[in-house]
């Protein structure tokens, strides 16, 4: 609350400064009958008797002394500007303009003083500014009328203080009127332009009116138009949303310009068109799906291009692939990635899909690729769900193939890098794999008369099969026979010559990959620890190994088959079942459940999450979780 250790409590610091103390009383008489009440303390001099002895001291130090030797004062002289620059504080004075014979009672000292005016009570309490010691008294010496003067020389500086500071103060008003003066003059320009510039624009807009209603205004003049609206009026374009005009007055002057297009047949028309509208209507906008999202630019496309482009897909036959292709290139940079993507799939895709569902392998002369690769670089995944119906089929169709017959590999080469690579190693493990493992057991090793068509056929395949699968027919087709027909040769007293040369010979036939295999070397090893023990014993050789028997293909598991790198998803799995029962495994376009893609598994739908497999159950409308066996039964079933 302002209290300082050592001072007296009070506004003015005039109360006491010992607390107060208890004190044991003598007995229990009246107030006062022994003695004071409180102890003895300090005595507290109120600041106007303070300041009244020390005017008393200094006003004793004007009278003559004894010292003659007593220096003269020394009086300083300061002008306006002096004062103004010292920087002395600014007193607050009283305004004695109407209170000046005001009569007032003094009682603050010990006497009652009755004064002429509230200027008189500073007399008393006001101190000199300067402090005259010693000073010797003259005939004519007043000490009032010192003191008066020294109190006018005060009122006078303290005027100096207050009106510097009053001139500053003019001053910076001044200053800021002028910025503010230049702050509207500016803002007043700036409204006669926006004025002026908005006059402009009032007067091309009811120009491009006039001419659009009058049917004057062509798709060039139309262009320069609104080329001058986003170049000179940028600002106002934006702000006002003045791209919107081409809705009314570009997109029918577009319509007539398009009117009989046929955009397979004339992919370039009108694209130098497009091309220029997309500098002016295009802007930095993300569609979300709506109407109201889309730019002008966006409607354009939407309005004015895709009506005669969705009319030329729908007739559009779905083998013929190059023209569309192209026209989809050529058009690629104008389209926003959305509309892109509705061409590519709610158009194109459907077409796709119902000509591969049409497609059959064994009678169709046109390779499926030949037409369906071409849309890879712009559909990408988009194809993924064509690929297992295509899979299927291919399956079916080499159900009666020969590896003899070579257009199989022709049919399959081109999918090696479109299919993934598990699902590439698993079809043909299961429908290529088996077949030459029944060409390698049913081939014939003579020596004496050797054919080698049989070989060349299992080996056209080493660029497509997994070398790793290929090594595992080998030994468990070819090598146990190829070492006992050896075996036998070298215990019948042959000419070892012959052996070599025949041992060389198949060695040669033998393809990098394969022969640098550790299974094949082994192999090869093995022969020659034979050869050599015959030639060094003279002797019978070892007895050959037993012969590899092969399994029965359809009993076997096609599982154990898979190479150890080709791992199989879920998906493939059920993929791969569906294929062996013969059922029909395909996504749905555009059919998701809680964000996974639904599949029909021949007439039931499912989907696939977490690798649980769920089936729509219609009687009780909901999805429920079902084995893969279970599913099966029920295709079977019903």
């Amino acid at each position: 609350m302002g209290y300082q250790e050592g001072k007296g409590l009070g506004k003015n610091q005039q109360g006491i400064v010992e607390p107060v103390q208890a004190v044991q009383r003598k007995g229990k008489g009246a107030i006062g009958a022994h003695g004071p009440e409180q102890p003895n303390r300090p005595k507290v001099i109120p600041e106007e008797v303070k300041e009244a002895e020390e005017f008393q001291r200094q006003l004793a130090q004007w009278k003559r002394t004894g010292d003659k030797k007593q220096k003269k004062p020394k009086y300083v002289y300061r002008t306006a500007d002096e004062l103004v620059a010292s920087g002395v504080k600014l007193k607050k004075t009283l305004d004695t303009s109407g209170i000046s014979k005001v009569k007032v009672i003094d009682m603050r000292g010990k006497k009652q003083r009755v004064l002429s005016g509230y200027e008189a009570i500073a007399s008393g309490i006001t101190r000199p500014e300067e402090q005259f010691t010693g000073l010797t008294t003259q005939n004519f010496d007043i000490p009032e009328l010192r003191h008066n003067l020294d109190l006018l020389v005060d009122m006078v500086e303290q005027d100096i203080l207050a009106n510097d500071r009053r001139v500053k103060f003019e001053k910076d008003v001044q200053l800021n009127m002028e910025y503010e003066k230049e702050r509207l003059e500016e803002i007043l320009e700036q409204e006669k332009n926006q004025v002026d510039q908005l006059s402009r624009l009032l007067d091309l807009l009811d120009l491009i009116e006039q001419k659009s209603a009058s049917n004057q205004l062509n798709m060039e003049q139309c262009f320069k138009c609104f080329q001058q609206l986003k170049t000179d009026f940028y600002e106002d374009y934006k702000l006002y949303d003045l791209s919107q005009l081409a809705v009314a007055i570009v997109f029918p002057l577009m319509k007539r310009q398009l009117i009989g297009w046929k955009p397979l047949e004339q992919p370039l028309r009108g694209k130098e068109l497009i091309v220029q509208w997309k500098k002016v209507l295009e802007e930095d906008s993300r569609f979300a799906g709506t109407a109201a999202s889309m730019d002008t630019y966006q409607r354009l496309l939407w309005e004015v291009w895709m009506p005669p482009v969705r009319s030329a897909i729908l007739d559009w036959p779905a083998r013929q692939c190059d023209s569309l292709t192209d026209f989809l290139e050529q058009w690629r940079p104008l389209l926003p990635a959305w509309i892109l993507s509705n061409v590519l799939e709610q158009l194109i895709m459907p077409r796709l899909q119902s000509e591969v569902e049409g497609w059959d392998p064994r009678t169709d002369i046109v390779p499926l690729h030949s037409w369906l690769h071409p849309w890879l670089p712009l559909m990408g995944a988009r194809l993924e769900p064509l690929y297992a119906p295509i899979r299927h089929k291919l399956s079916n169709a080499l159900t009666a193939w020969h590896p003899s017959d070579g257009s199989a590999k022709a049919i399959l080469m081109p999918w090696k890098n479109v299919f993934s690579p598990g699902t590439w190693d698993a079809f043909l493990v299961r429908n290529i794999v088996p077949k030459l493992e029944i060409c390698l057991d049913e081939f014939v090793i003579n020596p004496a008369s050797q054919s080698l068509d049989t070989w060349h056929w299992v080996m056209s395949w080493i660029d497509l099969i997994a070398t790793s699968t290929m090594i595992s027919t080998l030994d468990k087709c070819f090598f146990p026979k190829w070492l006992q027909v050896l075996t036998q040769w070298l215990s019948a007293q042959p000419n070892y010559e012959e052996i070599t040369g025949w041992y060389l010979g198949w060695k040669s036939l033998l393809p990098e990959p394969l022969a640098s295999h550790p299974i094949v070397r082994e192999r090869l090893r093995q022969a020659l620890d034979v050869m050599n023990h015959t030639v060094s014993r003279g002797g019978p050789a070892n007895p050959p190994p037993p012969g590899y028997k092969r399994q029965d293909p359809t009993k076997r598991l096609v599982i154990d088959a898979i190479p150890k790198q080709a791992t199989l998803s879920f998906r493939e799995l059920v993929e791969r079942r569906a294929e062996e029962n013969g059922i029909l495994f395909a996504p749905l376009p555009n059919r998701y459940r809680e964000g996974k893609q639904i599949f029909t598994f021949g007439p039931l739908q499912v989907y696939i999450d977490r690798q649980v497999v769920f089936r729509w159950e219609p009687a009780i409308n909901q999805w429920l979780p079902t084995s893969l066996g279970e599913l099966l039964q029920k295709v079977h079933g019903s």
